[in-house]
């Protein structure tokens, strides 16, 4: 999995590419927990490039928005496809998360 970060003012902006799935994980899940644990107070995950989403990759992305929300930071997503939306849709998750259709749009939320 290829992942890229970068900023857009006060926003880390996290854009994984590639499925999100079990035996994929390793690499997102410690890139963040190391942000999680930084100064990073404001985390949109662009999931734009991500053509699949399993209930291990799930699973991350709640322990990330938890432990994220235990200590007072904000982590939202944006650009699901249609496979990914549905589903967060279908799994409930989607009242769990702010999700965005695009990434600008999530970033300008925070203010």
């Amino acid at each position: 999995m290829q992942i890229t970060t970068g900023t857009e003012g006060a926003v880390t902006v996290v854009k994984p590419a590639g499925p999100i799935i079990s035996g994929e994980l390793a690499e997102l899940e410690n890139h963040l927990h190391r942000l999680s644990q930084s100064w990073t107070k404001r985390l949109v995950i662009n999931m734009s490039e991500v053509s699949i989403i399993d209930s291990a990759g799930l699973e991350l992305l709640v322990r990330c928005r938890r432990e994220m929300a235990q200590r007072g930071l904000q982590l939202k997503l944006s650009g699901l496809n249609d496979i990914t939306q549905r589903i967060f849709d279908i799994t409930g998750l989607t009242f769990h998360f702010e999700i965005f259709p695009d990434t600008p749009l999530a970033v300008r939320n925070f203010l």
